[in-house]
């Protein structure tokens, strides 16, 4: 049988919520947030932006005020030098009526990739770098929704 690699981010396994200390508590369903994933926005009116994380899929979703950015980050310990793969599927969806703006970015170790609409799955190859990080983030979202999943990291 082929050797499976070990994936290091265990699919984003957010099936142990913690109690959220951040500012934003009350947009996560149930006042929760994965577990050791930092949930971070940057924006004046949050108000009607929706995060939500089940079963190992991390949802942002922002009404008509257009939310600037923010997101989903993991601090992920790395071999440095050592070469990974990241796989994450994302979904970009239309939501009511008027301007659909915006879309998302998918950041490790200072490699970036984006999508404005539609599905795709973005795979990064990267070199591990200490204090190595893994952000899904969204930018000047309006009525649109960004879905995260099937979030997988392997070393080669």
């Amino acid at each position: 049988e082929p050797d499976v690699p070990e994936n290091l981010v265990k699919n984003a396994d957010f099936s142990k919520p913690t109690e959220d200390k951040s500012n934003f508590k009350k947009y996560w369903a149930g006042g929760k947030k994965p577990a050791s994933w930092n949930t971070w926005a940057k924006t004046e009116n949050i108000a009607d932006v929706i995060f939500t994380a089940v079963d190992g899929k991390f949802t942002i979703q922002a009404g008509n005020t257009v939310f600037q950015q923010g997101g989903i980050q993991q601090p992920i310990l790395l071999e440095n030098g050592t070469q990974y793969t990241l796989s994450v599927t994302v979904k970009l969806t239309n939501m009511g009526s008027g301007t659909h703006v915006g879309g998302c970015e998918v950041k490790l170790c200072n490699q970036i990739k984006k999508l404005f609409g539609g599905q795709d799955t973005i795979t990064l190859e990267v070199i591990g770098t200490p204090s190595a990080k893994l952000e899904l983030m969204a930018r000047n979202l309006q009525n649109k929704k960004v879905e995260f999943s099937a979030i997988t990291l392997t070393k080669k």
